[in-house]
């Protein structure tokens, strides 16, 4: 090798050594418009939206399938940066007062910033308007993070096209969610072109019809028909949601806005409640989780017996007058996560009633699910129950009428084909009716009567002094107790409590809701509270009809406010 070519390759080195280090060589240089005539020799086709379809050449609608879409470059379009909005006075803020039980007042202030990105998607979403799909169209795969019409080629164009008009007439073919995306940008961003109402009833239906084949939509719709509502001041209340309701109240950051958003208002915002404002689940209870049967019929029952008491509570929305609920305050920008012309986005204030903050609301709607899952523990023949602190007698009476609509006590007697053939053996043999038998033995019960007041009229306890019920030691109890239990000598024959003296003194406790000192006193007669106070409750069933002891929260047992008087003048 010469030394001329050792010099050139040094020096061809030498530069591609300094050109690695050129940054302004990886700079990628804005590309520019090609004019109309080169544009022919290219694949990329110009298209001119403004013109409707038809004026489009035949060797345009002749190009293949992928072939891109571009827009010619607007004026001033190719920058990001904001400029002013240009706000005239009477684009300034309004306020207003929306028919909504819970939300006071919305405040709408214009967005100061105008973006051109968003103008110019703006600008082709009304050029768009005027395009039609055709039913040649076949679904084409679509993704993007921020869907535009620039983004899609030939064949994805006129499934979108195709798809929006099965959409306006009420039809919803499987799509991909990106397409979702880009149709309800136009609806947001085109209130002139398309009226709010109608759009607001595209939305929904979007949502209802797509967001089980694609869950992501929960996160994005909740907020943006709330905001599309409150911008437009509508209403969801003719919108027939319902059940359907609940994802979108669940996901959205403005949960009270869908508190009687729904038609069948009381359906809908009973489950609102139940997953948003109640201290107690009683999807978390043994009941529930012990039994599927029980499950059902909870899931069934409890939210309709909510229903039942917000129908009956709330009319004119009365519900909110009496309870206390705490007024909060929102800032809020409209429609995040959406292209969205300065125009259209808003900064929204608002002042509303948070039923998920208002502890007395909570507290009602907590009791009315304990007071609703104790009907139903009696219907399905459970003994224990929940301790409920303070429900009104209104709702007590909506919740009893809609048990007694669904089970009503049957005072059918047993036929005889009905009964096992094994119990007619133990029938009583047929004696005809006598009215001399029936005075003969009427008289008979007299004097037993009378023999019996005789005979105890002078042994009768004086219990004038002595206290309702008496407070004793637990261990001195126990040891009473016990001790009558080995001579078998009964405290107190004259109830139905005295056929067993351990009942007596486990009942005392439960008469003071002392639950420490109840499990102090079975530990000392060796007995398990829950077992000692089934058979309590077992005799209580066979003597009184019902059961006397309900259990409480803290594990702890309690006489049932009904026979409180009752018990403590047997114990006594």
């Amino acid at each position: 090798m010469s030394n001329n070519d050792k010099e050139n390759r040094s020096a061809s080195r030498q530069q591609e050594l300094d050109d690695f280090w050129d940054i302004s060589s990886l700079v990628v240089k804005p590309a520019r418009t090609p004019s109309p005539a080169r544009s022919r020799n290219t694949s990329a086709v110009e298209v001119d939206l403004a013109l409707p379809t038809n004026t489009q050449s035949a060797s345009t609608t002749a190009l293949a399938a992928d072939t891109p879409l571009r827009l010619h470059k607007q004026q001033g379009g190719g920058s990001a940066a904001p400029t002013s909005g240009g706000i005239s006075p009477e684009q300034e803020a309004t306020t207003y007062r929306p028919d909504h039980p819970l939300i006071e007042e919305v405040t709408l202030h214009p967005w100061r910033n105008s973006f051109p990105y968003y103008e110019r998607f703006c600008h082709m979403a009304r050029a768009f308007q005027q395009k039609k799909g055709t039913s040649a169209a076949t679904h084409v795969p679509f993704f993007s993070y921020m869907p535009q019409y620039d983004q899609m080629n030939r064949a994805q164009t006129e499934w979108y096209l195709y798809l929006r008009d099965c959409v306006r007439k009420g039809e919803y073919p499987q799509t991909d969610y990106s397409y979702i995306f880009l149709l309800v940008f136009e609806i947001i961003n085109l209130p002139d072109v398309i009226e709010p109402e109608v759009g607001l009833s595209m939305m929904c239906d979007l949502w209802r019809n797509y967001h089980k084949l694609h869950p992501i939509l929960d996160r994005y719709f909740c907020e943006w028909i709330c905001d599309y509502c409150l911008v437009h001041q509508l209403s969801l209340s003719k919108y027939q949601l319902a059940d359907e309701i609940i994802p979108l109240a669940q996901e959205a950051q403005l949960r009270e806005f869908y508190v009687g958003a729904s038609g069948a208002q009381a359906e809908s915002d009973a489950l609102i409640y139940l997953r948003c404002c109640s201290n107690y689940d009683y999807k978390k209870s043994k009941v529930y989780r012990g039994n599927a049967e029980h499950a059902v019929q909870m899931d069934l029952h409890i939210p309709s017996a909510l229903r039942a008491v917000l129908k009956t509570v709330t009319p004119e929305h009365r519900l909110f007058e009496s309870i206390k609920m705490q007024t909060t305050a929102l800032t809020r920008d409209a429609f995040v996560g959406a292209l969205c012309s300065y125009r259209i986005k808003k900064k929204i204030e608002l002042r509303y009633r948070s039923f998920s903050r208002s502890h007395e609301l909570r507290f009602f709607i907590t009791d009315v699910v304990k007071y609703s899952e104790n009907k139903l523990r009696a219907v399905l023949g459970l003994k224990s129950r929940l301790s409920i602190y303070a429900l009104p007698e209104v709702a007590k009476k909506a919740i009893d009428a809609y048990f007694l609509q669904v089970f009503p006590k049957s005072t059918a007697k047993k036929t005889a084909e009905s009964r096992p053939e094994y119990e007619r053996l133990y029938d009583s043999p047929a004696v005809p009716m006598s009215s001399e038998e029936a005075q003969r033995i009427e008289e008979h019960s007299w004097q037993v009567t009378k023999q019996l007041v005789e005979a105890f009229e002078d042994e009768a306890p004086d219990l004038s002094e002595k206290s309702p019920i008496e407070k004793v030691s637990y261990s001195a109890l126990a040891e009473e107790v016990v001790a009558a239990e080995i001579n078998h000598q009964p405290q107190n024959s004259n109830c139905w409590l005295s056929s067993n003296d351990r009942w007596i003194g486990f009942v005392r406790f439960a008469l003071e809701n002392d639950t420490v000192s109840q499990q102090r006193y079975c530990r000392e007669i060796s007995k398990m509270p829950e077992s000692l106070a089934d058979e309590i409750n077992e005799a209580a069933l066979e003597i009184m009809g019902d059961i006397v002891l309900e259990q409480n929260d803290d594990g702890g047992f309690s006489v049932i406010e009904e026979y409180r008087q009752e018990i403590a003048e047997m114990i006594n």
